[in-house]
């Protein structure tokens, strides 16, 4: 049986409706070049999935976020030795601008945009459950 590895993201949201997705490295060795929520893989000095999740976020993205419930859970098998156990987390941005390191863009986007984009396939469960459950109540401007 193949070993899972935590891997959280974050659904960070904005007071004009709009959430964050980045687009992964075309140089990234898995899903190069396709969105995603932004996070990371929990390491051992992660005492829980909301640190890994801040860390992550500031390591990647130079932000420091408020973490305020868990969204959903998925897995993917990308075929590594490893299973991909990916913890989304809503979250709202406290401070800092955004500088990538891990990625070659982002866009504030309404959630029913999000469909216009190719999402990790991690990824895609969780931009289908957001659009189903929050996409009616999200009317774009």
């Amino acid at each position: 049986m193949k070993e899972k590895i935590n891997v959280t993201a974050g659904i960070i949201y904005r007071n004009d409706g709009k959430v964050l997705i980045c687009r992964r490295l075309m140089t990234s060795t898995v899903a190069a070049g396709l969105w995603e929520f932004p996070g990371g893989k929990q390491e051992p000095e992660d005492w829980t999935l909301k640190d890994c999740l801040e860390r992550e976020l500031f390591e990647e993205l130079q932000i420091l976020v408020r973490i305020h419930s868990k969204f959903t859970e998925t897995e993917y098998d990308y075929g590594k030795p490893k299973i991909c156990h990916l913890h989304v987390f809503f979250c709202s941005p406290i401070s800092g601008e955004i500088k990538l390191s891990e990625h070659s863009e982002f866009k504030w986007v309404h959630i029913n945009e999000l469909v216009n984009f190719e999402f990790t396939p991690t990824n895609v469960p969780v931009v289908l459950l957001l659009i189903k459950e929050l996409g009616n109540w999200q009317k774009q401007p």
